[in-house]
């Protein structure tokens, strides 16, 4: 009877041990971390929303929420761009604030006049770098929003190829010296297939 008891005994702790050894951490190789994240920041939000009108003249903010946590990058395709610029050319400002991008417009803007806030590719996500698909916001000084606007292509004069990144401005002065005296009275920058819309 001894006999078997401590045969069950041995028999019992030889299979914790096999049990134990097999649930242990292994310490030879690091955490794999989980698959890679290739997927871009989705905005979720906007506040106010696209396109709202009597948008302030002063201080004015435009809170865009994502699904993760989002940052600017704003050596990225030149940074954010308003159009119409501002008088002293002053570019909006953007903050993060846990998962929102807070931008803030610095100057005085003109009195019913409909804006622009194209982003490019300066938001991506925090962790692996993915950009943000380009959006544009658009707003008005006003009671209505000007729907009108016209599009193109830039194209490299030699090669025919599209030009990416081009910043494409439009005067209402015709004189050949405009832009050389005065701000644009809109902007846009071309997309990877060098097309762009001026609103």
């Amino acid at each position: 009877m001894k006999r078997i008891t401590a045969t069950v005994s041995l028999l019992a702790l030889f299979i914790a041990c096999c049990i134990g050894s097999h649930s242990c951490a292994n310490t030879t190789t690091p955490p794999s971390g989980g698959p890679k994240d290739t997927l871009p920041p989705v905005l979720l939000k906007v506040t106010p929303e696209n396109g709202t009108t009597g948008f302030p003249l002063t201080d004015g903010k435009v809170t865009l929420l994502y699904n993760e946590y989002t940052v600017v990058n704003s050596k990225n395709s030149g940074g954010i761009l308003l159009s119409p610029p501002t008088p002293r050319g002053r570019k909006p400002t953007a903050k993060v604030k846990g998962r929102n991008i807070v931008v803030t417009v610095q100057d005085t803007l003109r009195e019913r006049q409909t804006y622009t806030i194209d982003f490019g590719e300066t938001l991506a996500d925090n962790n692996e770098g993915n950009v943000a698909p380009r959006f544009v916001y658009v707003f008005s000084t006003g009671e209505t929003v000007d729907s009108m606007y016209f599009t193109g292509s830039v194209l490299n004069s030699r090669t025919l190829t599209p030009v990416k990144n081009m910043l494409v401005t439009a005067y209402t002065d015709l004189s050949d010296s405009a832009c050389f005296k005065a701000m644009p009275d809109a902007v846009a920058r071309t997309d990877d297939w060098g097309f762009f819309t001026i609103r």
